[in-house]
């Protein structure tokens, strides 16, 4: 993982990640990116140009746990991982809340 607040600028970021990537030439690899458009995205866009590597912004805790834990290498599955971090988005407000059923235990999901 590789943040602005450990590392100076997003250039030094690139460094980084080049050199993984160029020590692991036959792997797949998934870069996260928090925010489309953000310094460290358009510094990393164009890696992924290379064939083995996917760019994947709006990174979020859930969608990076679930590539850790199960994803195999390939784009199909990124894109199916990308699918199931869409359907767990949710949005939620006084009126949703109070809309929603309790459960037995007053739980309310």
């Amino acid at each position: 993982a590789f943040g602005l607040d450990t590392w100076e600028t997003p250039d030094v970021i690139r460094e980084q990640v080049e050199k993984i990537l160029d020590a692991h030439p036959e792997d797949a690899a998934v870069i996260l990116c928090d925010i489309k458009g953000g310094s460290v995205h358009n510094r990393l866009f164009d890696l992924c140009l290379r064939d083995q590597v996917s760019l994947v912004t709006g990174m979020n805790l859930a969608l990076a746990l679930e590539l850790a834990v199960s994803w195999e290498g390939t784009k199909e599955e990124v894109k199916q991982t990308l699918e199931l971090a869409r359907e767990n988005l949710a949005y939620f407000d006084c009126c949703s809340i109070q809309n929603t059923e309790e459960k037995e235990d007053g739980e309310l999901w």
